[in-house]
């Protein structure tokens, strides 16, 4: 189904009018996003576009399954064989070209990502040519989301607003400005602010300047290729210690998702290399300029933004 969705108070019903039912639609499916991008954008003209897509995701991987369907989906890929049929990263990919292609779109304002573990190098890289700026958690996302009625009040008071800054107020009133800690049928006993804290502190989120990403690839790959000149012992032990999130491969090997900026500092003190250092602060750099926005909890200490995947050998042994 379709809604407009339209400002109301009530937590428990949802009075926003409907305004289409498909029926069983393949929610995992490229054309299912293209085909709701061109009715909104049509329907709803805007100077400023943002898109969010809701629900499970996974990584470089994609997400977004769809268990109704059924089956591996139409795209013979070996993942697909161990999650399902689901949206995959370069179906989001080409189907956010063809949208923008058949609206005459030259990029949304905004790309957000209000699910689980999507604020990776490789996922930020595959949107960059689609949007301008994109807002993504490196951890899961707990239950509650993003704080929407608070971001949205911003907006409306300031609608001149551009994408930075949206996307660094949806990261600044995340967890601890959402109005379901206000509901005792949510929080129970808790007040809101011990609510929030306890559900912040294995949280992660992060706002994206998207032009920013090719220079922080490039910056990556110099900083990679000085690693070689490194005892590879003072890599393993940097990637075992650095900040790392939830496996979607199972617990059988320790998680291929981690920090970035943790993983490069933690070389930065387990050498004196030069060649390595002066990389390593090229790519802090980059990364502070990708970076304008990030919060992250107690419990995820090395966060600074933007994770990678860097699994161990024996993950594909």
């Amino acid at each position: 189904k379709r809604f407009l969705i339209t400002q109301d108070d009530d937590m428990s019903v949802l009075a926003s009018s409907e305004v289409a039912d498909l029926g069983e639609v393949n929610m995992s499916d490229g054309a299912t996003l293209v085909d709701f991008i061109e009715w909104a954008v049509s329907s709803y003209p805007a100077r400023k576009t943002m898109l969010i897509l809701s629900d499970h995701g996974a990584g470089w991987p994609g997400g977004w399954g769809d268990p109704d369907p059924g089956g591996p989906g139409s795209d013979q890929i070996a993942l697909a064989e161990f999650f399902g049929d689901s949206l995959w990263l370069m179906e989001m990919d080409l189907a956010l070209e063809e949208a923008r292609t058949n609206l005459g779109l030259d990029a949304f304002d905004v790309i957000g990502f209000d699910a689980c573990l999507m604020a990776q190098l490789e996922v930020f890289t595959a949107i960059a040519p689609h949007a301008r700026y994109a807002v993504a958690s490196e951890e899961t996302e707990p239950g509650l989301g993003w704080a929407y009625a608070a971001f949205l009040s911003r907006l409306a008071n300031d609608p001149s607003m551009d994408g930075g800054g949206l996307t660094t107020a949806i990261v600044e009133t995340y967890i601890d400005g959402d109005m379901r800690l206000e509901d005792p049928a949510y929080v129970g006993n808790l007040s809101p602010a011990q609510a929030a804290a306890e559900i912040f502190p294995e949280t992660t989120l992060s706002a994206i300047d998207l032009a920013q990403i090719a220079p922080l690839n490039a910056a990556l790959d110099g900083f990679a290729a000085t690693l070689t000149t490194l005892d590879q012992e003072i890599v393993a032990q940097a990637r075992t210690y650095a900040q790392s999130y939830e496996s979607v491969f199972g617990d059988e090997f320790p998680s291929p998702y981690i920090d970035l900026g943790h993983f490069a500092q933690l070389i930065q003190e387990r050498t004196g290399d030069a060649a390595v250092l002066e990389a390593a602060q090229v790519l802090d750099a980059a990364r502070a300029d990708a970076v304008i926005a990030e919060r992250h909890g107690d419990d995820r200490p090395g966060s600074t933004g933007v994770a990678i995947h860097f699994p161990v050998r024996n993950m594909y042994s």
